[in-house]
């Protein structure tokens, strides 16, 4: 019988019979050579080094020929938001300022420290899995080579350092020298330099905005004896043996700091609470969980992400007259009432016949969890009111309530004005309405009437345009037709392929800028598509012109099929 051998594998078996030669050839010049070996390998090495530079270099050639014939520029120029905002009076020369343009995302190219020693260590751990009479030769090639890599980096650890660590060194003394800070950008990804003052001074306006109190003593620890004893108490929830996987040790009040909001007068900060290191964190997250799985909400208005939306829309009878409008809700978290939303949970749980010494139990953790209502800024700041900011159980409490007055009001408001649909997505609410028949000041006026605690601001159309989430909407005579939406504060800033980052990081936002122009059934206009190449031209990402439907990607992997109008080009040579 004849065998026939694949090209490919009959090189892959010469390929290893020669590695096999030289490898014994290697092993038995070593030992007939032996102190004079080293030298003589030394100078093979040279020859060998000398002889790939000059490849390399041809190479080198080649490559930045192709690389200028790929990186196709955009056919139009878009302009984006500033990626760094600088409110100081400090100074960058173009090399700090060109990283600082790479955006908060990037990660430099810098060996790590003691690399040398883990190289060692390494290779000390493959040199033992040899068999015992080959060792000794490898020991003293692995020292020769180490102690080459030594020479050959300088013992003056400030010579090894890569240039891109030395300026980002540089930026962070002006930054210190001129007291000031770096922060990011409530919105689309950039981030601001400003004075720590006017950071702290933000960070007191919106504590005195919102009658935050202050106190001198820390209850973390009253907390955390109170967060212990209701585990210890909870019979039915938590099993006897998890019980410690709840209990948050060494725990630290929540810490809050500013996103600042750049689209906004004044730049107000967005604050962000982190309450992992919160005595309730872990019992928090516990109960959620919970609730979701015993007594699930019934999400009869919510929309999940946009795709789910634009789906609706398909589901929606359209009129040409038919006019969008969109609800926000004022600070949402503090207005929550704490005590009438636990009457609704407490009915809820009824509702779904969950036994009374879990809905004890259940009721008992709400109590201990929302008491504990404060977070740190070199003051303790106690929120007496709504929902702990950071808190993982606060988003679902929050849906209860809203979820309950949606209930409750929701039928008689779209009868009244004639509201052809209503979705909401957490605080922000889309409504259509027939304007024949009501206006948005009196839609907005018996929305608020619906409860003294919430608070509701309208946006209205413009030239027929309404945009809500990252979608922009428009009437037309024929429906609606929607197209992607970028607030103004948004920038072109995402993982540069120039970053030291797994290459599927990368790739991971260019794959959703093509999903979501397609999965979102948006307009696949040229408009967009030179927007997304925009951006990724401005990341360093290497792409030539291709002409095949843009619909494909929708139909295959991103890794399998060219994306949209814009090929990324992902051979060995330009990852280079």
């Amino acid at each position: 019988m004849l065998c026939m051998v694949p090209k490919e594998c009959a090189l892959h078996i010469k390929k290893q019979k020669l590695n096999h030669e030289i490898y014994h050839l290697h092993i038995s010049l070593a030992n007939t050579w032996n102190k004079t070996w080293p030298y003589i390998q030394r100078t093979i090495e040279e020859k060998l080094r000398k002889e790939a530079q000059t490849k390399y270099k041809t190479l080198d050639k080649k490559l930045r020929k192709l690389t200028l014939a790929q990186t196709a520029t955009p056919k139009e120029k878009h302009t984006f938001h500033p990626r760094v905002i600088n409110n100081t009076d400090t100074s960058f020369t173009n090399s700090e300022t060109a990283l600082l343009q790479k955006g908060l995302k990037y990660n430099i190219h810098a060996k790590k420290k003691n690399w040398l020693q883990n190289l060692a260590l390494e290779a000390k751990t493959a040199i033992m899995q040899l068999p015992s009479s080959e060792r000794e030769v490898y020991r003293k090639l692995v020292a020769d080579r180490i102690d080459t890599l030594k020479r050959q980096n300088s013992p003056n650890p400030n010579h090894n350092i890569h240039p891109e660590s030395k300026l980002i060194k540089c930026i962070k003394s002006k930054v210190r020298n001129n007291n000031a800070m770096i922060i990011r950008a409530d919105k689309g990804n950039s981030f601001v330099i400003l004075p720590i003052t006017q950071y702290e001074s933000k960070i007191q306006n919106f504590l005195l905005e919102n009658n935050f109190q202050k106190t001198t003593t820390d209850p973390t620890k009253a907390f955390q004896t109170q967060i212990r004893k209701t585990i210890k108490d909870s019979k039915t929830l938590i099993p006897q043996d998890n019980k410690w996987k709840y209990v948050n040790l060494n725990p630290s009040a929540p810490s809050i700091k500013g996103l600042v909001k750049v689209h906004k007068p004044d730049q107000p900060i967005r604050p962000i609470v982190n309450w992992h290191h919160a005595p309730a964190y872990k019992l928090s997250k516990l109960f959620t969980n919970k609730i979701k799985h015993i007594a699930p909400l019934p999400n009869a208005f919510n929309v999940k992400n946009t795709k789910e939306l634009t789906q609706n829309f398909k589901d929606t009878p359209w009129l040409p007259h038919f006019t969008f409008a969109s609800l926000d809700i004022k600070n949402l978290y503090p207005n929550i009432p704490v005590k009438e939303t636990k009457t609704i949970l407490k009915n809820m749980l009824t509702q779904n016949i969950v036994d009374p010494q879990t809905q004890q139990e259940l009721l008992h953790w709400y109590d201990v969890i929302t008491k504990q209502n404060y977070f740190t800024n070199n003051n303790i700041i106690i929120q007496h009111d709504g929902l702990a900011m950071g808190a993982p159980s606060s988003g679902l409490i929050a849906e209860i309530f809203l979820q309950h007055m949606e209930h409750l009001y929701l039928a008689h408001l779209t009868h009244r004005h004639r509201i052809i649909n209503y979705w909401r997505y957490v605080d922000d609410i889309l409504l259509a309405f027939d304007p024949n028949h009501t206006n948005i000041q009196a839609i907005v006026h018996d929305f608020n009437a619906i409860h003294p605690k919430l608070s509701f601001t309208a946006e209205t159309e413009r030239d027929n345009t309404l945009n809500y989430l990252d979608i922009s909407t428009r009437r037309t005579l024929t429906g609606m037709k929607t197209s992607t939406y970028r607030k103004p504060t948004s920038t072109d800033t995402i993982i540069p392929y120039t970053s030291n980052r797994p290459t599927q990081h990368k790739y991971a936002t260019v794959k959703f800028l093509y999903n979501r122009l397609n999965t979102y059934d948006l307009q696949k206009d040229e408009h967009e598509l030179n927007i997304i190449h925009n951006i990724l031209h401005n990341n360093s990402f290497l792409i030539k012109h291709q002409k095949p439907q843009i619909h494909t990607l929708a139909q295959k992997k991103p890794s399998q099929t060219q994306m949209g109008y814009l090929h990324l080009c992902r051979c060995n040579e330009c990852k280079m």
